[in-house]
């Protein structure tokens, strides 16, 4: 759905020249900026299905309460109205200025389901607690091809290798549903480890034991390595799902050492019961002392897969299809 019929915004006109509603930009002294000046869009990763933009939230007023991304790969099309949206349905904490649920000061998100090896434009619209709306920034990204090798995490019938462990996670052959196949890693948020089923709560889960010599990849690859998953959120009662604000991703070498993917970085999911295409670059994954995955893993093995969130209430969450692709 397009940016002009979903949202009723005028798009025309402002990419090229930044001159809609351009007082929702402020300096340090707390005036306006010039009427043709724009806050930069920065693709700080990008994927071959993904693109995360960053932005200076800090320099947009303090009456800014939630975000809207128009994109498209025609800038004629995006100037035009014609733009695809990304807005709070797709991403939960794009609906707050100051999110609750782990970013704090929102300030990026990541675009998903894009085409690999494809340029996108974006605008990023800030909404007032007055109601108005206006492009704050701009940016442009283009999207990695996709890699021709991976190492699979998890995929039907991986958890029968030797060694292979599951923590949280119940038996992939009686998970509800599948991305692929007929296995999927899965648990029930609903009493887990005590976890209030009216309320949800956090629950890490593991499947270890892999043993993936990560030495596979070369330094050339490692720095557009990824690791990408299939999530599934599926309401145990029928009702609606609850978005997730902020996902944890951690991968364990075989000598112990963790690389975190978490904050200030997160992924979300959107409240919807469809299988959820995540990717996380190993370049963002660092140990404690800030070396990420795509160099520490180099020569070592890949021994350990954690993910994490606060998820919702009575939903089984569906993990599927986990690989590094490289």
């Amino acid at each position: 759905m397009s940016v002009s019929s979903r949202h009723g915004l005028l798009l025309a006109g402002v990419l090229a020249a930044c001159t809609v509603r351009s007082d929702l930009l402020t300096d340090s002294a707390g005036g306006c900026l010039a009427s043709d000046s724009c806050l930069a869009l920065t693709a700080s990763s990008t994927t071959p299905h993904a693109i995360t933009f960053a932005w200076d939230a800090a320099a947009l007023g303090d009456d800014v309460n939630g975000y809207m991304l128009g994109y498209a790969t025609d800038e004629a099309q995006l100037a035009a109205g014609g733009a695809a949206v990304w807005d709070v349905e797709r991403d939960p904490n794009l609906g707050w200025r100051y999110s609750p649920f782990g970013p704090k000061l929102v300030g990026r998100t990541t675009l998903r389901d894009l085409q690999p090896g494809t340029t996108y434009f974006a605008q990023l619209w800030a909404r007032r607690r007055d109601g108005s709306s206006g492009v704050v920034a701009v940016g442009q990204a283009a999207t990695l091809l996709e890699p021709p090798a991976q190492l699979v995490i998890f995929s039907e019938g991986e958890q029968t290798r030797p060694g292979v462990w599951l923590q949280g996670f119940d038996d992939p052959a009686t998970a509800g549903a599948a991305h692929t196949g007929s296995q999927a890693l899965w648990f029930d948020s609903c009493g887990f480890n005590g976890t209030d089923c009216t309320k949800g709560g956090w629950i890490n889960a593991r499947i270890g034991g892999l043993g993936l010599d990560a030495s596979v990849i070369s330094a050339l690859r490692a720095a557009s390595a990824y690791v990408e998953m299939f999530v599934q959120l599926a309401p145990l009662d029928g009702g609606d799902v609850t978005p997730v604000y902020y996902v944890d991703l951690r991968l364990s070498s075989g000598g112990g050492t963790i690389f975190l993917y978490g904050y200030p970085l997160y992924a979300t999911l959107a409240g919807r019961t469809d299988w959820q295409r995540l990717e996380f670059p190993l370049a963002e994954c660092v140990d404690a002392g800030g070396m990420p995955a795509s160099e520490g893993l180099l020569q070592d093995t890949l021994s350990v897969f954690m993910i994490g969130a606060a998820w919702g209430a009575a939903v089984e969450v569906r993990v599927d299809d986990v690989v590094v692709r490289y």
